[in-house]
């Protein structure tokens, strides 16, 4: 607009910036999803329809025949201690499933048979909801809906074991000091980013964190993870406790909600898990750390300080417990970033005997 001379935003001015500015320009998709939204939500400012926090949903209703098995087999997810976000998932995966199901011709699952579960598992390109479907099916033959276990023929999903994106401690700390405190909202940008990166809390739960679960006597932080739905216990230390304790007092609007963090414009509500993650990577980009073939989120920050733990010789019981894991194994790919640890584990080169050269040569290997 500036560079056009146009002092008042229009659909049209919103619209020819997406059509010359980004869809021409080799951005990803995700980023012009993003730009796409900001132009929908101006417009809606526009119209005079008010700031729309998101589009509705897709409508994951299911046909009439499937409600009644799908709502016991949700009471049996909950019942098994599912978390807001797997029922999502599940249910969105029991969407497609049965919406797949009904279009060849199936309207129950009483008469589901090999050749359907097939035909709708080929059908299905999201290979990350086939262990949704898998659970399902599997339940279907415990509960005798089914008279056969359809599960099993259900492919696996492996996404594998990626190693974890990692900063150095000196990156990390070129990303804290970028912070501008002197402006709003840097305090409250500044605090969210150590909880991050000293104690490694995740996005959705700096979001969800609660005035009462601030234990500034005790310099304690406990809150119930909205991942695992276990609780947390953390030490609030002193770069912590003095960050929160400047947001709260001067730079936290006045509101009646019992959350910590509060959005910087107002009616100043609740924010999304996004805003905490578009803060670190607006700060990661200012600071100028090489985020290159990285992600660069929260997460990465999470993942720098238990691989920082670990390389620090600290057990990986006491980094599990930091993280807030329940299972054993939950850590094990930092394993691959211990390197210290792994040098002992390091053998020694064979002696070269010429014999796989020769094999190659085509020469004689007798």
């Amino acid at each position: 607009m500036a560079q056009s001379s146009q002092p008042l935003y229009s659909p049209e001015i919103g619209k020819e910036f997406l059509r010359n500015d980004i869809e021409q320009k080799s951005y990803a998709e995700h980023t012009v999803r993003f730009f796409k939204t900001v132009v929908r939500r101006l417009n809606d400012c526009y119209f005079g329809s008010g700031y729309i926090l998101s589009v509705p949903r897709k409508d994951l209703s299911v046909p009439e025949s499937f409600q009644a098995c799908l709502k016991s087999y949700y009471k049996h997810c909950k019942n098994n201690c599912n978390s807001d976000t797997t029922m999502k998932m599940k249910q969105r995966a029991c969407h497609f499933f049965c919406s797949n199901v009904s279009s060849i011709g199936c309207q129950n699952f009483e008469t589901l048979n090999i050749k359907i579960v097939s035909r709708v598992i080929l059908m299905e390109k999201n290979h990350e909801i086939w262990p949704c479907i898998k659970d399902l099916l599997l339940y279907l033959a415990v509960s005798g809906i089914t008279t056969r276990d359809f599960s099993t023929i259900v492919p696996r999903s492996n996404r594998g074991i990626k190693i974890p994106s990692t900063y150095s401690n000196e990156e990390i700390s070129r990303l804290e000091n970028t912070v501008d405190r002197t402006v709003s909202p840097g305090k409250r940008n500044y605090a969210m980013i150590l909880l991050a990166s000293r104690l490694g809390i995740r996005a959705g739960d700096i979001a969800g964190l609660h005035l009462s679960d601030l234990d500034f006597e005790n310099e304690r932080i406990r809150f119930v993870q909205r991942k695992t739905g276990n609780p947390s216990d953390l030490p609030m230390i002193p770069e912590i406790k003095n960050a929160l304790q400047e947001y709260l007092s001067t730079e936290r609007p006045i509101s009646e909600l019992n959350l910590v963090f509060l959005s910087s414009f107002a009616p100043y509500g609740e924010i999304s898990y996004s805003v905490v993650s578009f803060t670190v990577k607006k700060y990661m980009k200012l600071a100028r750390v090489d985020t290159f073939g990285k992600k660069h989120g929260p997460h990465s920050l999470r993942s720098s300080l238990a691989t920082s733990m670990v390389n620090d010789g600290i057990g990986y019981d006491s980094v599990r417990k930091v993280l807030g894991h329940e299972g054993a194994n939950a850590i094990k790919h930092y394993a691959k970033l211990d390197i210290e640890r792994l040098r002992l584990c390091a053998l020694e080169s064979p002696v070269e005997t010429g014999f796989f050269k020769a094999f190659l040569e085509g020469g004689d290997v007798k």
